[in-house]
């Protein structure tokens, strides 16, 4: 980047100022992704500059709808296993651009703010594997940036794309392939990047192995090498015929041969690497730079690599381990590479003695268990740094002591580190309020239901279960204390009242703690005990058993959710309810809000607005529960967080498009129960955004499911939504002249003139002034992506106008509006396309016909503006942006003319003008014949001009002692009433006016003006009768 020296000196006095180098928002370069096996690499890259830095225009960039392309080549049966696209520019970021006729949001977003002064730039890159399979030209477009200050006064201008493929070939070699990842400002400085993720057969003598490095920086410039930019792999200088010694960063990038990729380096070498047994496997790559300023985004790094798989386990437990409760373990299987295993791993575990398999979340895996130990068997491909899916399993305990639990992982490809394939949890289980000593069995249980004397509980006969029903958060429930004896259900006293004085104690299973009291039979207990500390029992309370009773029906709420259980003790007797499940009544919306405005929830073309399509809007999802117990704060504490699934159903069923819900999941934030987090409507109009809670224990019929139970879910209308900006697209009736003058003609530098499109293209690019062009309007979300939804009523009057410049200001003359309007708009029965027309200041005058004051061809940019009223106020939506890019279509408008030729006449037959269609190309060129327009239209009487002052001799007619012009003598010719106007020629041809009376030949002539259209007045011919130009020469005299 050259940075002008007044910059560099403001940055040096900045430095000392602050005392340290400047803040920045860059992201260093780490390990993104590896890939090993027989694999290589290549790719393309293309850039939006025109033009080099040190060149008359550094700072003009291509516009976002222009496809740039570039053609990739790969080895035949090649298979493409990733092919990662990025892109970077100067300014405000794009993270959303087209590739291959598809919209492609950016997965992992970068910006730099390092040179500090408002030098920012931003990068994007997604993976695009399923668009690139073969070779061949790919497109890419849709990337907006910033070319003006203060980019354009360094030439610091960027704008441009890069796609990295990674193919798979049997012929290559084994290899590990990393790809690592950042935006990270590098000027007069380094970078080490060093790779130990794969390992060397070791031998006695060296042995030189191939090796291929590769690297996409931004904002290389050819002009600053200062013999200080290198890249180095194993302290060798990498460089060739494109990058010599000392430039690296030149914006060539030789992965496609590209001497004028500006702004853009992807450079790809292959090297080599020498193997020994005195050699670590660690190989480093070495950046540097001088004064130029460059953004290292991506190095790809392929080194050799022998075939063994590094299997790590581990395991770890949720909750404390307390006898008659489950406990979790989570089991983790990852494979530290170097490369893929691609065979059966295997997983196996005993349980200590006092354990028993209750459950388990073995998805993706296939598993055989008893009640105490399993095996678990996984069959897909785990590559370097994957983890395998997780294992859930739970365990109940039923003694106490101390208990450890082991698993062990074996691979298929052979292992060089068995120390990491083994794994154990270790711990001591208690009793339930966190006591060791031995319980006593319980004379009192609870159960679900009262309970029929003589029976054990959970058989048919006694009518009830052990409690473990699920109850609905904020809600009072019923929980029964039941009286047994030798193991059935007794009743204590058939005579009398029977009052045992019992103490509660309230666990938080999962979460394993909470903030909120229950509260069971009028009594409110302690707050569950943190994890690792003794429970507390409440104060004792009497519960009456009336004689000849069994159980004893007492009210109990909770106003939170997750697992939880309830203990009692009587004496030295204690019981536990099974772990029941609090849950939420419904996932609902706590609030939909833009900024500072709620949603209105309007679903109607009027009112006020709610939010641009695309805006960011922040939403609050929560647990409601029931009664009046609001939202539950330690939901989103499970251990298992649940699924949060935003989505959207009808709320207008006419729109033309139902648009999407775009969330940006890295905005998820859990706070006191509430989720809150960041997402966008595509479209214009309305919708309904729904949410519902998945529960992430579940493999099958997870919806609306919390740790099984089913909840209900939530809908709320949202909008309206408007278009958060316009583009304006505008076409010609022509494209521009051939001779228009051009930069590089020998003219008047003053009096060259661009044309908006490509002169030799196929779309039309110029205008008569006063002659209609087409204006087709386009609306936009803040996404930068197109809606579909803006016609019919949600369709806002809009206002076009002149602008001088793309995003500029307003032209002195603004559009021409059509007859009975004060302006050019367009409504709702537009459908997107209406016509418009401009009229230059000074235009042709027939009475000045040799005037040179008139206004040269001018380049006019619509402008499209619609004022909307929303809950912010009122805002324009324009095509004129702020901090980007705008995207006004423009049009070159000319100053034409008609010209008429001068002719002789015959009296008997039709006499042709040949017309030409001209243009006014300034004063040093003059006015131009235009061979690009076209016309076909039919001419009357009316459109001939005759001035009596212009007709002579034999077509001066007497009258009133006044001489006029005898118009029964001129007019059309019969039958040549259509003219054809192509390739800068048209005819007009002119009635015979006849012999005279008695025979003789007609003298004098008279003047014609052709009134066409407007935008091409005609000029003034003269057509004379009665003269003859003989085509005979007379050489008088000869001298040899």
């Amino acid at each position: 980047m050259r940075l002008r020296q007044i910059l560099l000196r403001l940055l040096a006095l900045l430095a000392v100022l602050a005392g340290a180098a400047p803040a920045r928002a860059d992201t260093p370069i780490a390990l993104w992704k590896t890939i090993d096996g027989r694999v290589n690499f290549t790719g393309i890259q293309a850039t939006l500059r025109t033009a080099s830095n040190g060149s008359g225009s550094p700072c003009t960039v291509t516009a976002p709808s222009t496809i740039r392309s570039a053609t990739l080549t790969l080895p035949a049966n090649s298979v493409v296993v990733s092919a990662q696209l990025y892109w970077a520019g100067s300014g405000t970021p794009d993270n959303t651009v087209t590739f291959q006729g598809n919209e492609i949001t950016a997965t992992r977003k970068f910006t730099s703010s390092s040179v500090g002064n408002g030098f920012d730039y931003f990068g994007g890159a997604a993976d695009v594997t399923h668009l690139v399979k073969t070779g061949g030209t790919y497109n890419f477009s849709g990337l907006t940036v910033s070319n003006g200050a203060p980019w354009c006064g360094s030439q610091g201008v960027l704008g441009g794309f890069s796609l990295l493929v990674v193919y798979r070939l049997s012929t290559e070699p084994l290899r590990v392939l990393n790809i690592y990842e950042g935006f990270q400002y590098l000027q007069n400085s380094g970078l080490v990047v060093s790779a130990n993720n794969f390992r060397w057969n070791r031998t006695l003598q060296s042995v030189e192995e191939k090796a291929r490095v590769g690297h996409i920086t931004w904002e290389g410039d050819p002009t600053l090498a200062q013999n200080g930019e290198n890249l180095t792999f194993e302290g060798k200088a990498l460089v060739d015929a494109n990058n010599t010694a000392g430039n690296q960063f030149n914006s060539v990038s030789n992965v496609n041969n590209d001497k004028n990729s500006h702004g853009i380096d992807f450079d790809v070498y292959d090297t080599t690497v020498v193997i020994s047994s005195a050699d670590e496997p660690v190989v480093t790559t070495g950046y540097s730079t001088g004064q130029d300023l460059v953004l290292l985004n991506a190095e790809i790094l392929l080194v050799p690599t022998m075939q063994v798989s590094d299997l790590a386990i581990k395991i770890s437990r949720a909750g404390a381990l307390k006898i008659n409760t489950d406990v979790e373990y989570t089991v983790t299987v990852t494979n530290n590479g170097p490369v893929t295993e691609t065979g059966r791993i295997t997983v196996t575990n005993t349980l200590p003695p006092g354990m028993y398999y209750v459950s388990g979340n073995v998805a993706g895996w296939s598993c055989t268990a008893s009640s105490t130990s399993g095996t678990c068997y996984y069959d897909g491909d785990l590559a370097p740094g994957a983890t395998a899916p997780v294992l859930t399993v739970r365990a109940r305990v039923t003694t106490l002591g101390d208990k450890t639990n082991t698993v062990v992982v074996k691979g298929t490809t052979a292992d060089d580190n068995m120390a990491n394939n083994t794994a154990s949890d270790s711990g001591a289980a208690t009793n339930a309020d966190g006591s060791t000593g031995t319980a006593v069995a319980a004379v009192y249980q609870f159960t679900d239901a009262k309970c029929t004397a003589g029976y054990a509980i959970g058989t048919a006969a006694s009518n009830c279960k052990a409690y473990g029903t699920a109850v609905t958060a904020g809600a009072t429930g019923k929980i029964f204390i039941t009286s047994t004896a030798n193991g059935v259900v007794a009743t204590p006293n058939s005579g009398a009242d029977t009052k045992p004085s019992v103490q509660f104690m309230f666990e938080c299973i999962d979460p394993a703690s909470g903030t909120r009291q229950a509260k069971y039979a009028e009594q409110d207990l302690p707050v569950c005990a943190p994890p690792g500390t003794l429970a507390q029992w409440s104060n004792a309370v009497t519960v009456t058993f009336t004689k000849g009773t069994s159980s004893v029906e007492l009210p109990f709420v909770y106003r939170d959710v997750g697992k939880v259980a309830l203990n009692l003790k009587v004496g030295a007797t204690t019981a536990r309810t099974e772990v029941f499940v609090s849950k939420p009544a419904r996932i609902a919306f706590r609030r939909i809000s833009n900024g500072t405005h709620d949603n209105p929830g309007n679903i109607t073309s009027g009112g006020n607005g709610f939010a641009a399509a695309g805006a960011p809007l922040t939403i609050e999802v929560g647990a409601l529960m029931g009664g009046e117990g609001g939202y539950a704060p330690n939901f989103g504490k499970e251990r298992l967080t649940p699924i949060i699934v935003l989505d959207k159903s009808v709320a207008v069923a006419s729109l033309v498009s139902q648009g999407s819900l775009v969330e940006d999941a890295v905005k998820r934030k859990w706070a006191n129960g509430i989720l809150g987090t960041q997402a966008s409507w595509s479209e214009v109009g309305a919708v309904n955004f729904t949410v519902r809670a998945d529960d992430p224990g579940m493999t099958s019929n997870a919806a609306n499911r919390y740790f099984g139970e089913p909840i209900g879910g939530d809908t709320a209308a949202v909008g309206r939504f408007y278009p958060a900006f316009f583009a304006t697209d505008v076409t010609g009736p022509f494209n521009c002249p051939k001779n228009l003058p051009q930069v590089g003609a020998t003219r008047n530098p003053a009096e060259v003139y661009t044309c908006p499109r490509d002169i030799d293209g196929a779309i039309n690019g110029a205008v008569y002034s006063r002659q209609p062009f087409t204006v087709t309007l386009e609306a936009y979300n803040a996404l930068n992506a197109r809606v579909q939804n803006y016609t019919g009523d949600w369709f806002k009057t809009v206002t076009l106008s002149a602008a001088g410049a793309d995003g500029g200001p307003a032209l002195a003359v603004n559009l021409t509006p059509p007859a009975g309007a004060t302006a050019t708009t367009m409504d709702k029965t537009s459908n997107g396309t209406t016509t418009a027309s401009y009229r230059l200041p000074v235009g042709y005058d027939d009475t000045k016909p040799r005037a040179v004051d008139l206004t040269p061809p001018t380049t006019v940019y619509v402008r499209a503006e619609s004022p909307e009223t929303t809950l912010a106020g009122s805002v324009t939506i324009s095509s004129k942006r702020s901090g980007v890019v705008s995207d006004e279509g423009s049009i070159l408008v000319l100053n034409g003319r008609m010209k008429l030729p001068n002719a002789l006449g015959s009296d008997l037959l039709p006499t042709p003008l040949t017309m030409r269609p001209e243009y006014w190309a300034g004063p040093s060129a003059g006015w131009l014949v235009n061979t690009r327009y076209e016309d076909t239209r039919t001419v009357a009487g009316t459109d001939l001009v005759f001035e009596d002052k212009g007709c002579r001799l034999d077509f001066v007619l007497r009258t009133n002692n006044v001489d006029v012009c005898n118009t029964t003598l001129l007019g059309l010719a019969p039958g040549r009433t259509s003219i054809v106007t192509k390739a800068g020629a048209a005819a007009l041809w002119l009635r015979a006016p006849g012999k005279k009376a008695g025979g003789g030949t007609r003298r004098g002539g008279f003047s014609v003006r052709y009134k066409g259209p407007d935008w091409l007045p005609g000029t003034t011919g003269r057509v004379s009768y009665g003269s003859h130009r003989s085509p005979v020469i007379y050489v008088r005299e000869m001298y040899f």
